[in-house]
């Protein structure tokens, strides 16, 4: 700190996101340190003895002297330690849960209990097939797909920002061709229709 001393915090609450270290006064007294204001400067004391000095700077009162990273121990609710240990095993099941949980291998968890999750529902749920397409051809270009790709985030190197693709269902061939506009689509039909039809 600003006396060259390092001093040890204990007892305190990380929030995630947060870029500064805040201290409170009231649980510094409750510990039984007094505070002292003067002219813009804060003391905290134990005794006649300065241990914390911080001056005014805007808003809060800033401490002296430089922050020392450690170890740290954090800790969570058991609600929440429940959650995360779901999330750390790639959304087991409660059932999973409760064997690990009874053969004591989920450190710090006293209870399996499991809040709704979504991404276990999802992940468990039956993926449905396609369905089976309802044409055969039988002949080239009898049936042809095709779609037209949105505006790309990126255009090529030529500018152009759009696609269409025809599919011929019988080969699975396939034509792409890329466009400045949309209004292109029509022209390029025509073009691809002279084309495979010769």
């Amino acid at each position: 700190m600003f006396d060259g001393i390092i001093r040890t915090l204990n007892d305190v609450s990380f929030t995630p996101g947060m870029c500064k270290n805040l201290i409170s006064l009231r649980m510094l007294v409750e510990k039984g340190y007094k505070f002292n204001l003067e002219r813009n400067v804060l003391c905290v004391m134990t005794g006649d003895k300065v241990i914390l000095r911080g001056r005014h700077r805007r808003n809060p009162y800033v401490l002296e002297g430089s922050i020392v990273c450690g170890e740290a121990h954090v800790t969570a609710s058991q609600g929440k330690m429940a959650q995360l240990w779901h999330w750390r095993l790639g959304h087991m099941s409660k059932k999973g849960m409760e064997v690990l949980h009874k053969q004591d291998l989920l450190s710090g968890l006293k209870s399996s209990k499991l809040d709704f999750c979504e991404h276990y529902v999802f992940g468990k749920h039956k993926r449905s097939a396609f369905d089976i397409g309802i044409h055969c051809s039988i002949e080239v270009l009898e049936y042809v797909h095709s779609g037209m790709w949105d505006k790309s985030p990126v255009p090529s190197h030529c500018g152009k920002e759009y696609y269409v693709s025809f599919i011929n269902d019988y080969s699975r061939y396939m034509w792409v061709y890329f466009l400045h506009h949309k209004s292109e689509v029509f022209a390029i039909f025509v073009k691809w229709r002279a084309q495979v039809e010769t």
